[in-house]
Order: structure tokens, then C-alpha cells, then sequence
């Protein structure tokens, strides 16, 4: 019996200070929300980390207001299920932001010979200068649950045949190389990777944690 009581009482002495914890959990996440999502923290973080390499300008497919002040590059693989489940997170930024532009480069193995087929086809389709096509054909691609290369193509047509046109392939393909040599450059090493005005997203922060920031 006495031996019951002792554990009883051992047990209330390592149960109390989760209790007290839990109790003030509340007050802790509003100071910390404070500090995390204050602008002046953020950017002084974002800022510690190194610029991005240059020339990704030119690469990729572009979202939002392309003369925004404010970018995010998303390096991301067509077939990674986190970069899809990123994708709205990001077109809800460009609803709830004007002044913010989302760059989309891709990232994939030489071998992944079905990566490089829908990135074609994508960056052909940026190519022909419908921004709203092209923007609802990454939309429909990333909510796939079954991702199909051959209904995506039926579905989003291009208007010019690109293996009949070498230059258009040439420009397509360079376009392709320069992202690979880019993600090397920004030491990419997994998707998706995010940076924000040319800097790499500061650690514990997310990609929808900008909707509070900016």
C-alpha cells in the first residue's frame, strides 16, 4: 500500500510540469507566432543565407505578375508528391499577393526519361505565350493522383508540332540543361526547394508561412 502511494506521487511529480506546459502551450505558440512571423525577423534571416546563382531569370515557367518585385523560386520534380501538394499552396500566395511572381524550374535524374518528357512538354507549351493556359496545365498536372503523361498531352495540345521545328526543340532543350546546371550551382539537393527574392528559404519557415509575411 505504501509502496502505491510513493509510485502515485513519484508520478504526479514528472506529470506536473507537462501539465503546467500544456497549460501555458497557448501563451508560448503567441509569442512565438510573434517572432516567427515578423517581417523584420524573416528578412534579416533571409538575408543571412547566400544569393541564389544568377541566370534563373531566363529558365523555367513563370506564375503571377510577372513584374512583380517579389519572387519565389520553387525548384520541384513533375512526378514529386510534396511538390504537388505545394502547388496550390503557392497559387493561393499569388491570389492573396499581387505584388509576387512564382519561377517553377524543374530538377531530374538524366535517366528519368519520363520527367524529361512532361518538362518538354510543359516548358513547350510556356513557350507559346498563353500564361493562362500554361498555368492551368501545371494545375491540372500537379492534382493528378494518377499522373498520365499520354491524357495530360490530350488534354493540352500544342499548337505547333515541336518535333517538326529543331529550333524550338534546341531552345526547349537548352532551357532544360540550364536548370540542371542551375539547382548544381544553388546546391539543390532535393524537391521541393524553395527561395524567396533570390534567397533560400530560412530554416523551420514554409512556403505558406508567406501568406502572414508579406
Amino acid at each position: 500500500f505504501l509502496s502505491c502511494i510513493l509510485f502515485f506521487i513519484f508520478f504526479l511529480c514528472l506529470l506536473k510540469p507537462i501539465l503546467y506546459n500544456s497549460k501555458n502551450y497557448g501563451i508560448y505558440k503567441s509569442a512565438y507566432n510573434r517572432i516567427h512571423f515578423n517581417k523584420d525577423v524573416f528578412f534579416s534571416l533571409l538575408k543571412q543565407n547566400s544569393n541564389v546563382p544568377n541566370n534563373w531569370q531566363d529558365i523555367g515557367i513563370t506564375m503571377g505578375n510577372s513584374e512583380a518585385t517579389n519572387t519565389i523560386i520553387k525548384v520541384c520534380n513533375p512526378y514529386c508528391g510534396p511538390c504537388s501538394k505545394a502547388h496550390n499552396k503557392l497559387e493561393n500566395l499569388l491570389r492573396t499577393n499581387s505584388n509576387l511572381k512564382v519561377k517553377i524550374l524543374f530538377k531530374f535524374n538524366d535517366a528519368d526519361d519520363r520527367s524529361r518528357s512532361i518538362i518538354t512538354h510543359l516548358l513547350s507549351l510556356a513557350s507559346e505565350g498563353d500564361k493562362l493556359k500554361t498555368e492551368q496545365a501545371l494545375r491540372v498536372w500537379y492534382g493528378m493522383s494518377k499522373k498520365s503523361l499520354v491524357h495530360f498531352i490530350a488534354q493540352f495540345p500544342l499548337i505547333n508540332d515541336l518535333q517538326g521545328n529543331e529550333h524550338s526543340l534546341e531552345v526547349i532543350n537548352s532551357n532544360i540543361i540550364a536548370m540542371k546546371n542551375w539547382c548544381i550551382d544553388a546546391d539543390v539537393t532535393h524537391t521541393p526547394t524553395y527561395f524567396f527574392n533570390q534567397h533560400r528559404l530560412p530554416e523551420g519557415y514554409v512556403i505558406e508561412d508567406l501568406i502572414k509575411i508579406l
